[in-house]
C-alpha cells in the first residue's frame, strides 16, 4: 500500500529516532525520481531514500547501498554543497499531510550555524523535492512555472508555499462533533467515501478500514446475545471464526443484530430532541416491526413502521444508528496507531 497521512506519522517519529543528530555524510542520486542520503551516527551509518515515483512516492531506510548515476544532475549538486556536513536538527510532519520536512544545520560564512530544509513533498504525481533557506526556494527537483500551473509555482528565489490545502479535518486536532457533522454533511455518501471527503489523513483503504470498524463494533455484543438467547455461556471462538460456521440464515440475524443495536439509542436521541421523556410503544417491539420485512432498507423500514417519521427523519435516523459508535472507531485508530513502520527497499509498508 501507499503512504498515507496516518503511515507518516509514525515513520516520521521512527526516522526522528534514527537520524536527528546525524551527520550528512554523501548525498547522491540513482535516478530522475529516487535520491539517497546517507547519514552517520556514532556507530551506525544509515541509507535515507526519497523516491518521488509518482505510483509509490515514499521516505524509508534501505539496507543495501544503491547504484548511483554516473554523473549527478545539478539538483543533486546543490544540495551536495548546501547539505553535506550538515546535521540532522528535526524531522517533522506537516499536519497529517503526506510531507515531511527535513531540517539540516550547517555551518555558513563567517561560522554561523545556517538552517536549511529539505521538504519532501510525497503527493503522487505532484510529489517534488524542494530545498528551501529562510523561508525560500533554493532549488527543487521539479521546477514548476506558470506554463506547468496556475495555481503554485515552484523555481529557485520564490517564497515557499505549501501545496493547496484540502478543506478536510484533521481529526487528532478538531472537536467530535464537527467532524461527526462533516462526514454526514451529504447524506448521499457511504460512510468511506464520507470520512475521505471530511477528514485529513486518509487513504481509501483506511477510509474502509473505519467504515468495517463502525459497521463491526457491535458484531460481538450481537453474538453474544445470540449466545445468550441459546443458553450458551461465552462464545466458543473468536468471532471470526464463530462467522465462517454459522448458517446463511443465522449469519444474515447476527448481522441485523449488529446493525440494529444501537437503533433504539438512535430512536431515543430523537425523543429527547422532541422533549418526549421516553418512546410511547416498547423497544422490542418497535424493532421487530422494523425488522418485519427484511428488504427494506432501514430508514424505508422505519418509515413504514413508526408514526411521525418524514423522509428526512428516517434517514437521520438510520444515519445515527450507523454514526453512533464512529467514534469508538475513530478513538480505535487512534489507540491502536502503532508507531511500527517497516518497509522494503523499494518503500513497500510491509
Amino acid at each position: 500500500m501507499n503512504l498515507d497521512g496516518f503511515s507518516m506519522r509514525p515513520l516520521t517519529i521512527e526516522l526522528s529516532a534514527a537520524l536527528i543528530g546525524g551527520r550528512v555524510d554523501k548525498i547522491t542520486q540513482q535516478n530522475k525520481a529516487n535520491l539517497t542520503l546517507t547519514i552517520r551516527q556514532p556507530g551506525k551509518t544509515f541509507l535515507l531514500r526519497i523516491s518521488l515515483a509518482p505510483q509509490n512516492p515514499s521516505l524509508h531506510l534501505l539496507t543495501k547501498t544503491p547504484e548511483n548515476l554516473p554523473e549527478p544532475p545539478t539538483f543533486c549538486m546543490v544540495l551536495r554543497k548546501n547539505l553535506e556536513n550538515g546535521r540532522i536538527a528535526a524531522i517533522r510532519q506537516h499536519e497529517l499531510d503526506r510531507i515531511i520536512f527535513i531540517d539540516v544545520d550547517s555551518i555558513g560564512a563567517g561560522g554561523k550555524i545556517q538552517t536549511f530544509t529539505l521538504a519532501a513533498e510525497l503527493i503522487g504525481k505532484y510529489s517534488n523535492l524542494i530545498l528551501i533557506h529562510d523561508g525560500l526556494i533554493v532549488d527543487a527537483l521539479k521546477k514548476i512555472g506558470t506554463n506547468s500551473s496556475r495555481v503554485r509555482t515552484v523555481l529557485p528565489n520564490q517564497i515557499y508555499q505549501l501545496p493547496p490545502a484540502q478543506d478536510k479535518l484533521d481529526i487528532f486536532s478538531c472537536d467530535v462533533e464537527e467532524i461527526l457533522s462533516r462526514i454526514k454533511l451529504d447524506g448521499t455518501l457511504r460512510l468511506d467515501k464520507a470520512i475521505l471527503n471530511s477528514c485529513q489523513g486518509f487513504s481509501p483503504t483506511l477510509a474502509k478500514e473505519v467504515a468495517f470498524q463502525v459497521e463491526q463494533s457491535t458484531l460481538l455484543d450481537a453474538l453474544k446475545k445470540i449466545c445468550d438467547d441459546a443458553k450458551i455461556s461465552k462464545p466458543a471462538a473468536d468471532a471470526e471464526e464463530i462467522l465462517s460456521r454459522i448458517s446463511p440464515t443465522l449469519a444474515k440475524e447476527v448481522a441485523f443484530q449488529a446493525e440494529q443495536s444501537t437503533l433504539f439509542d438512535a430512536l431515543k436521541k430523537i425523543c429527547d430532541d422532541a422533549k418526549v421523556s421516553t418512546p410511547a410503544a416498547d423497544a422490542e417491539e418497535i424493532l421487530s416491526r422494523i425488522k418485519l420485512d427484511g428488504t427494506l432498507r432501514l430508514d424505508k423500514a422505519i418509515l413504514n413502521s413508526c408514526q411521525g417519521f418524514s423522509p428526512t427523519l428516517a434517514k437521520e435516523v438510520a444515519f445515527q444508528a450507523e454514526q453512533s459508535n464512529l467514534l469508538d472507531a475513530l478513538k480505535k485508530i487512534r489507540e491502536n496507531f502503532s508507531p511500527c513502520m517497516i518497509q522494503d527497499d523499494n518503500g513497500k509498508i510491509l
